[in-house]
């Protein structure tokens, strides 16, 4: 058997210390992306869902049942990402300040 010199002893343990941290920044990096494995649906979803059972909700009922369900507002004023969602999605109706889902033909 051979005996390794200082030099590819180092050599080994750098290429092992290289895989290890790579393999750390593997394991950590799905925990930093956003809406990875998220157990809640998206807005729009949640929204639909919300709206299925409950219509005519006004935007600030339909913000507290999400919270409620789970979802996690990245925004500081959720109003502010949720209202151009529902007047821009072509399935919510809006009478009144209050919510509901359009009647599918």
């Amino acid at each position: 058997m051979s005996r390794l010199h200082r030099h590819e002893l180092q050599a080994a343990f750098d290429r092992i210390k290289t895989a290890v941290d790579d393999l750390g920044r593997l394991i950590e990096s799905p925990a930093k992306k956003r809406n990875v494995h998220r157990l809640v649906p998206a807005g729009r979803e949640l929204c639909r869902e919300i709206l299925k059972a409950q219509p005519g909700l006004n935007i600030y009922e339909i913000i507290d049942e999400m919270r409620k369900r789970g979802y996690v507002f990245s925004t500081r004023d959720p109003v502010n990402s949720v209202r151009p969602m529902l007047y821009r999605a072509p399935e919510f109706a809006r009478k009144n300040g209050r919510f509901s889902l359009k009647a599918e033909h």
